[in-house]
């Protein structure tokens, strides 16, 4: 079976296995494009780098109730924000830097009682992942169950370029000397960090479907005085690549993980 992709002005075809090879697919770029507006959400995904150029259009969009002696207008919302008021042009062009929602409504130009729902729907709206390649797109949540002491890492299934396959998923501590006056030394360049487990391994785990999540379990305890934190990028091909992590609270770029074994 071959998963075929597109990003931006490139298409390409990849195979199921993790690591597998891409094949270029010229001139497939366009046509990949409109299948993703014309079937169902969900129904194909695209593989879309931050800034890159993207053209939400409604050109295909018909008014069964004619609207003789007028036109179709459109207005365009980005994640419920209002981006392009009610005009003839059919089409929104952006070039999103992280995961978006696109929603579209049309009325009659000499009618506008006559307007689509605002209500967002599989038919007039449409969410695009967007691969930031800083790890910021991997959204971690981790909870942690009292009784039988295992703390669960989640995040959403991410749509990945050919250079990347899989996770890596981290674990680091930090210790306190448990005195309230004295304020904590944070690991601000991760040397603590390391795989979360080596046997199941923690490196390489598999993506999941688009609309899937991915969880991580582990039942290791910190130590009096200390916290665990966790970490969780996307797997390089490579041989030898490391995992971007992140940004800090300042916006600087975490340092990249160790080689993951």
């Amino acid at each position: 079976r071959q998963i075929l992709v597109v990003g931006g002005s490139r298409a390409w075809n990849e195979t199921m296995l993790p690591g597998g090879p891409a094949t270029p697919a010229f001139g497939q770029e366009k046509d990949r494009a409109v299948q993703i507006w014309m079937l169902p959400q969900g129904a194909v995904k695209a593989a879309r780098m931050a800034g890159e150029k993207l053209v939400v259009s409604a050109s295909s969009t018909t008014n069964p109730g004619g609207c003789v002696g007028g036109g179709s207008q459109f207005r365009f919302f980005k994640d419920n924000v209002l981006v392009q008021d009610w005009s003839s042009v059919p089409s929104y062009t952006d070039n999103p830097t992280a995961d978006v929602t696109y929603r579209v409504q049309v009325r009659c130009s000499i009618d506008p009682t006559c307007t689509s729902s605002a209500t967002a729907t599989g038919s007039n709206s449409s969410t695009k992942q967007v691969f930031t390649g800083d790890g910021t797109d991997i959204n971690l949540t981790v909870t942690h169950d009292r009784v039988s002491g295992t703390t669960t890492l989640s995040w959403p299934s991410r749509i990945q370029p050919p250079s990347l396959s899989g996770y890596d998923v981290f674990r680091g501590a930090q210790s306190d000397d448990g005195l309230s006056t004295t304020p904590g030394a944070p690991d601000v360049n991760l040397t603590s960090l390391q795989p979360l487990s080596v046997s199941p391994s923690s490196c390489n785990v598999p993506n999941g479907a688009p609309g899937t999540n991915v969880t991580q379990t582990t039942t290791l305890a910190p130590a009096a005085n200390a916290m665990i934190y966790y970490l969780v990028g996307h797997n390089p091909v490579v041989a030898g690549g490391q995992a971007a992590l992140g940004r800090r609270g300042d916006g600087t770029l975490e340092p990249l993980a160790a080689v993951c074994p």
